[in-house]
């Protein structure tokens, strides 16, 4: 079955995108989302985000996907890539409770009419070797009854430490109720160095 497209994307797309390993999708100048291929779908299914399928997706603004402390970092580089017509490719981690995994993301602009394809590509995908911790919610709850997951490598914050991130799996297997999603600062410099550039 093919996935339902905007007409003006034409049937290649489809073709050439739609059993794609990777994760493709395409926004239009507005940054909303215009196509998604089938991995997307399977991506969300085996990480737990099967409300965020694809038909249910399309048309909605991709920033509205993303952790509220990059979505000005992606706004500022999908619209320079768009308005410079100059690709972007970044490294970032996105890890299971299981798998430690990393993706190379490339941003390519076309033209007539303005939009941008974006390729996610797993290059990394190994056992995690990380020191796990017990999840004991006292420890990692604030006053303010939130949990924070860096929105990478998944590790959790210390309630009393802040510069302190744990690797806490059970969360990702089990999430606990009132987790917000932040940027540990080891993922802030290795992966978001040129931040600065769109502040």
């Amino acid at each position: 079955m093919k996935a339902e497209i905007d007409p003006l994307l034409g049937e290649t797309v489809t073709e050439e995108f739609e059993d794609e390993h990777s994760v493709v999708y395409m926004l239009d100048a507005g940054l909303r989302l215009m196509y998604c291929n089938k991995a997307w779908d399977e991506f969300a299914e085996h990480n737990g985000g099967t409300h965020l399928r694809r038909i249910e997706q399309i048309g909605h603004p991709i920033l509205d996907a993303i952790s509220k402390p990059l979505r000005a970092f992606y706004r500022c580089v999908f619209e320079r890539s768009l308005a410079e017509l100059q690709p972007w490719e970044h490294l970032y981690e996105c890890s299971s409770a299981e798998c430690y995994r990393e993706f190379h993301m490339q941003v390519l602009p076309l033209h007539a009419p303005p939009r941008l394809v974006v390729v996610n590509s797993r290059v990394v995908e190994r056992a995690h070797d990380r020191i796990w911790q017990a999840p004991l919610t006292a420890v990692y709850r604030t006053a303010e009854g939130v949990i924070v997951m860096c929105m990478h490598c998944r590790r959790t914050r210390r309630s009393n430490k802040p510069d302190s991130w744990d690797w806490v799996p059970a969360f990702l297997t089990k999430p606990p109720h009132n987790v917000s999603h932040g940027l540990c600062h080891t993922c802030f410099r290795y992966y978001y160095h040129e931040y600065r550039r769109c502040a």
